[in-house]
């Protein structure tokens, strides 16, 4: 598993995916007991994910999952985001993949969709209070992983459902 921080910072990895995967799950398992609605997507930060090794085949340990997620985060459900703002939320996990030295952090391990993103296009600003002062035109398409595309050609689709999002207390 690929816990490389000079990977996860700005890459798709599988142990970004294990670990979304597993909040997508845990969501979809306890949505109901929270009285929240299932999650059709998850993310976190590459920056949340520690452990900056590879880890080999076989076992996983308990020690192993909070040496890769150490932080003491809740798992959070965030129910009906409009598209728009979950194209702005991805504009912004894609906003420094222009080869910062370590990364910040930002970058988005995902489940339950995909994405395809331009590095060349216009890196989204936010001003020191998170208001976007330049939009981003890097995020050109998402799917969900049951085939809806809700951003095509880097617009939001004609009548994309709003979503509801699995993630981490600090994100949300």
């Amino acid at each position: 598993l690929d816990g490389l921080r000079n990977s996860v910072r700005f890459m798709e990895t599988n142990q970004g995916n294990l670990i979304t995967d597993a909040y997508m799950w845990q969501a979809k398992e306890l949505a109901a007991d929270f009285g929240v609605d299932v999650p059709d997507v998850a993310l976190t930060n590459g920056g949340g994910i520690r452990n900056n090794t590879i880890i080999p085949a076989g076992t996983l340990t308990v020690l192993d999952t909070f040496d890769m997620v150490p932080f003491p985060n809740f798992l959070s459900v965030v129910e009906d985001i409009p598209i728009a703002h979950f194209k702005e939320i991805l504009e912004n996990a894609v906003s420094r993949v222009d080869g910062l030295t370590g990364g910040t952090g930002r970058f988005a391990q995902i489940s339950g969709f995909t994405m395809v993103y331009d590095p060349d296009g216009t890196a989204q600003v936010l001003d020191e209070n998170g208001i976007v002062t330049t939009p981003g035109t890097r995020v050109l398409e998402i799917a969900l992983d049951d085939g809806t595309v809700i951003v095509t050609g880097g617009s939001v689709a004609p009548g994309a459902p709003s979503i509801t999002v699995a993630t981490i207390d600090f994100l949300a």
